[in-house]
């Protein structure tokens, strides 16, 4: 779900479309609208104002009108979208799939550029301009000095990132919470009241308390 600048609400669904509520109705945009394809995998607004929505067919771009088809590599194919897009601090979109991360200006990152693995689960720039890409088999990070992405010492299945107020970076994975403080990750113990399990999201909330999606309920730390 994402609210656009204008105070649109938008749905993704499984199978019938994108969604776009105003307040009072609600109007479902299909393929017969032009929408790439009716199960809709990821919503964003980038920094002009356009939306995109990631499908099972292939992804396309609102600009308050229509939709139009975007491909990501000059070649027009494409590989199937795994994480949660990010737009960057310069507008650029990044996509995890499952071969890497793609952008729509044809960049591709894979593991012949350092990543874990190619099957990406969530991205993460942070204030300093660092890019984090969680995949099946661990961390990778990529500063902006750095040519290569490089793996962290957080291993598995990684599923979700957040930087806090702090500049910390909290990292989400099938088998706990991890946080990089002072430079060292430093694995979130049961004794702070967080279940073991996987971590499916991760949100901190304006008071900087940060919130914790565990396999059972919703934990604050």
């Amino acid at each position: 779900m994402v609210q656009s600048r204008d105070g649109y609400l938008w749905f993704g669904t499984d199978g019938w479309g994108v969604s776009r509520y105003d307040g009072r109705t609600l109007q479902t945009f299909t393929r017969n609208d032009g929408l790439a394809g009716n199960r809709v995998d990821a919503i964003l607004e980038d920094q002009a104002g356009h939306l995109w929505v990631l499908t099972d067919r292939g992804a396309c771009q609102f600009d308050g009108q229509e939709f139009s088809p975007v491909t990501i590599r000059e070649s027009g194919q494409s590989s199937l979208w795994e994480g949660a897009p990010l737009n960057d601090a310069d507008g650029q979109v990044w996509i995890g799939t499952n071969k890497g991360v793609e952008t729509f200006d044809s960049r591709q990152y894979m593991r012949e550029q350092g990543l874990p693995d190619e099957r990406v689960n969530t991205l993460l720039q942070d204030r300093a301009g660092a890019f984090w890409v969680g995949t099946d088999r661990g961390l990778g990070v990529k500063h902006p000095v750095d040519k290569r992405f490089r793996t962290e010492d957080v291993t598995g299945r990684v599923t979700a990132l957040l930087e806090d107020q702090n500049g910390e970076i909290w990292c989400g994975t099938e088998s706990g919470l991890w946080r990089f403080k002072e430079g060292y990750w430093v694995l979130v113990e049961a004794h702070l009241g967080l279940n073991k399990g996987t971590v499916h999201a991760l949100l901190e909330d304006s008071d900087g308390l940060v919130w914790v999606a565990p396999d059972q309920g919703d934990e604050p730390l």
